[in-house]
């Protein structure tokens, strides 16, 4: 996958010990990270690190040390207060990244946004990313958390304070909710 992906632009390649990160050249966006041979992609927010070495990460290891992550918006920030305007915008570079995973695997896609795109869903999520989960629905996961309560899948970092990563289940993912969004 990271092959198809390094195809896109002009990326740079980042090997730490412990996964593999597409960036930006400059190295302040993260397109793509993967870990062993991914059994599931994370579509989340944004990175909170480039090299993939965060709690978040080591939550998702913990569940499965074999997984991919692609994001909403490249841009890398450990809190996403720090994120600005322009970071929020649609980045046509990582559409393209995020159809690649999505048209060039068969592996579960992880919804795990969080309510972090709430008020944004505009801007991060347009029509043709919403067209692109509908035509990949049967393969949308979400973090069951029982009857959903929210519009809003549950983003790991949250999982982790009440979920031991070992007792974590994946449910199908409703993409209704998305097309909903505004």
């Amino acid at each position: 996958m990271r092959e198809y992906v390094l195809s896109l632009g002009n990326f740079k390649t980042l090997e730490s010990e412990k996964g593999i990160a597409v960036t930006s050249t400059d190295e302040t966006k993260r397109y793509f990270y993967q870990e062993g041979n991914p059994a599931h992609f994370l579509l989340m927010f944004n990175a909170s690190t480039i090299d993939g070495n965060d709690r978040t990460v080591d939550y998702v290891r913990e569940f499965n040390p074999n997984f991919g992550i692609i994001n909403l918006i490249p841009s890398a920030a450990s809190k996403p207060e720090k994120l600005t305007g322009k970071d929020l915008a649609f980045d046509p570079i990582n559409f393209k990244v995020i159809q690649q995973v999505l048209n060039q695997t068969e592996v579960p896609i992880w919804i795990g946004w969080g309510e972090l795109v709430k008020k944004k869903t505009h801007i991060l999520i347009p029509n043709e990313l919403r067209d692109l989960l509908v035509l990949h629905k049967k393969r949308l996961v979400q973090i069951d958390r029982g009857k959903p309560r929210k519009w809003f899948p549950m983003h790991p970092a949250y999982a982790k304070i009440n979920i031991p990563a070992r007792e974590l289940k994946l449910t199908p993912f409703d993409v209704k909710y998305v097309l909903k969004y505004e």
